[in-house]
């Protein structure tokens, strides 16, 4: 990881989609171990890089898009559960990967399921927090019956597991 200021330096400020696209796909191969996502998630920038590519309008974008929610998904999954609450108390995260859901093409929006999945096996404030997340239920309901909607089922079923009333 002694390149991840140049990779966050990229992630912040490059129009390019190829180098994007690369850029992202390096930091995934960084993703897969609980100490590492731990450093990701705590790094300058990286969060807030990865969602202003996910962000990104344009066909030309797209897997560049796709391998920005992807690291995404693999912190979620490979995180701790303080990883995991990181991620949800990054603000606009959740919002970022609800935007994937609804407007991303069919890669995009099955990442960011899985995503808001992964987090929400996180602790029960994180589980809690997703609830009341305005929007989020909602849009995890409006994936169900769609191809693929056995990741939104789960994404609910691990909200739902709060063990409190209010959920």
């Amino acid at each position: 990881m002694d390149n991840l200021d140049e990779l966050v330096e990229v992630l912040e400020n490059s129009e390019d989609a190829t180098v994007l696209e690369e850029t992202a796909d390096q930091v995934s191969t960084l993703s897969y171990s609980n100490e590492n996502c731990k450093r990701l998630v705590e790094a300058d920038g990286l969060i807030g890089g990865l969602m202003r590519v996910m962000g990104m309008d344009g066909e030309g974008f797209r897997e560049a898009r796709e391998w920005a929610v992807l690291v995404i998904r693999w912190i979620a999954f490979y995180g701790s559960d303080e990883v995991k609450k990181g991620l949800f108390e990054y603000d606009g995260l959740v919002d970022c990967l609800l935007g994937r859901m609804r407007k991303g093409g069919k890669v995009e929006r099955k990442y960011a399921v899985l995503a808001i999945r992964d987090i929400a096996e996180g602790d029960m404030e994180v589980k809690k927090g997703l609830f009341k997340h305005e929007g989020l239920i909602a849009g995890l309901v409006e994936i169900v019956g769609q191809k693929g909607s056995e990741y939104a089922v789960a994404a609910i079923r691990n909200i739902a597991a709060c063990y409190d009333d209010e959920v």
